[in-house]
């Protein structure tokens, strides 16, 4: 699909000059009219270019609980992830990352300003079977977690 040029669109993108144009990375289509949950002040989305999370809810202890399956099971079984947060104001918020039949991978990537991420601390990450916990710091506004930080056709051509 991309010519031979690269082994990814973004890769071939890069390497060969070649135009990525709305719509053409896998998901994101989709993505856009997706809002995963309201809880508590804060929205949680996975409506934005790059985003993959499959649920969302609030479990009784007030975690936030995200349930994250592969996109391609059947050729990359690796549950990878993004989302934001938007919070009306500062809080610190637990949050749960569920993959129903697979393994916590991924440290948390964190990013407000949409360009600079900054890996948690992976002792703040406690990662059991099926799970993967975490606290994080939120500020009022938007706050995107993903497994690895990632560029959207807005950020790459900054």
């Amino acid at each position: 699909m991309n010519g031979g040029c690269g082994p990814s669109r973004w890769l071939a993108a890069a390497l060969c000059g070649v135009a990525v144009v709305a719509g053409v990375m896998p998901g994101a289509a989709e993505a856009r009219t997706r809002l995963v949950c309201t809880a508590d002040g804060m929205i949680v989305r996975a409506d934005f270019e790059r985003a993959r999370a499959s649920a969302c809810r609030m479990d009784a202890d007030g975690a936030l609980v995200i349930d994250i399956l592969p996109e391609f099971p059947q050729v990359n079984w690796s549950p990878w992830y993004a989302f934001a947060i938007e919070a009306d104001g500062a809080r610190s918020v637990p949050v749960v990352l569920n993959y129903p039949g697979y393994r916590h991978r991924y440290v948390p990537h964190i990013s407000t300003n949409g360009g600079a991420w900054h890996r948690l601390d992976p002792a703040s990450v406690t990662a059991r079977g099926e799970t993967g916990r975490f606290t994080l710091a939120l500020e009022a506004g938007r706050t995107v977690i993903a497994a690895q930080p990632f560029h959207t056709r807005t950020t790459a051509l900054a």
